[in-house]
C-alpha cells in the first residue's frame, strides 16, 4: 500500500504538470478547430487543412491560404497562437510566467555574484538559457533589445535596492562575499543580459507586481526590504 508521503508526493506534481500540459491542450484544440474551419472554406483535403492550420498557429508560414476567408482565418489563428505562448496567466491573478522567470534569473545572478559559495556552472547556464529565450520573444513583439550588452551598461535595479537585499541576507546569516562593491558590479553584469527583455515582456503582458520583475515604470507601492533578525 502506498504511504501518505508517497501520495502527497504524487499529488504535489499535479499543479506543475497541469500548468505545463494546459497550454499544449489548448494548442491542440485550436489546431483541430481551425483545421475544420479551413476545410470548410474549400481547402481541398483534411491533410492540407491540417498543414495550413499548423503553419498559421505556430507562425511558420510555409503554407499560406490564397483566398480572403482563408487568409482571415490564418491571421486570427496566428494571433491566438501567440496569445497562448506569451499571454498565458496563472489562475492566480498575482502570478505570471514573466515574474517567475525574473525571480529565477535573479536568484541565479545573486548566487553567482553575492553569495560566498563555490561557483557551479548550472547558475550561469540558467542565465544564458533565460536571456536567449526572452530576447527573441521581446524582439518579436517590437521591443528594442541589445543583443550584446556590456557589463557596465545601466540596469533597472538601483544600487540602494541591491544594498537593501545584501543587508537582509547578511542579517539572515547568508554567507556573502566581503566586497559589496564588487558583488554589485558582478550582479549588474549578469542582470544586464536579461534586464531589458524581462521588463519589456512584463509591460507587454501586464505582469503582476514583483519587486524586480515587473513594469518598473508604474507607480507601485514598493515596500522597503528590511533586515530580518537572525534566529538563534
Amino acid at each position: 500500500m502506498k504511504t501518505y508521503e508517497q501520495r502527497d508526493r504524487l499529488m504535489a506534481l499535479y499543479a506543475p504538470l497541469s500548468l505545463l500540459i494546459l497550454p499544449g491542450v489548448w494548442l491542440v484544440l485550436v489546431l483541430a478547430g481551425y483545421t475544420m474551419m479551413f476545410r470548410a472554406v474549400d481547402v481541398p483535403t483534411f491533410t492540407e487543412a491540417f498543414r495550413t492550420s499548423g503553419s498559421s498557429l505556430f507562425t511558420l508560414g510555409f503554407l499560406q491560404p490564397r483566398d480572403l476567408p482563408g487568409v482571415t482565418l490564418a491571421f486570427s489563428e496566428a494571433f491566438i497562437g501567440l496569445g497562448l505562448l506569451v499571454f498565458l496567466r496563472s489562475p492566480e491573478p498575482n502570478r505570471s510566467w514573466v515574474t517567475a522567470a525574473g525571480a529565477v534569473l535573479d536568484a541565479a545572478a545573486i548566487h553567482l555574484s553575492t553569495i560566498d559559495v563555490p561557483r557551479e556552472p548550472q547558475a550561469a547556464l540558467l542565465i544564458r538559457a533565460g536571456y536567449l529565450a526572452l530576447r527573441p520573444i521581446a524582439e518579436f513583439f517590437g521591443s528594442e533589445v541589445d543583443s550584446d550588452p556590456q557589463p557596465t551598461d545601466p540596469i533597472s535595479i538601483a544600487r540602494d535596492e541591491f544594498d537593501a537585499l545584501y543587508d537582509r541576507m547578511a542579517a539572515a546569516g547568508v554567507p556573502l562575499v566581503a566586497d559589496r562593491d564588487q558583488a554589485w558590479r558582478d550582479f549588474a553584469g549578469w542582470r544586464v543580459n536579461y534586464d531589458a527583455p524581462l521588463l519589456a515582456l512584463a509591460r507587454l503582458v501586464a505582469a503582476p507586481y514583483a519587486m524586480w520583475s515587473s513594469d518598473r515604470s508604474l507607480n507601485f507601492r514598493r515596500p522597503p526590504l528590511r533586515p530580518t533578525r537572525r534566529r538563534r
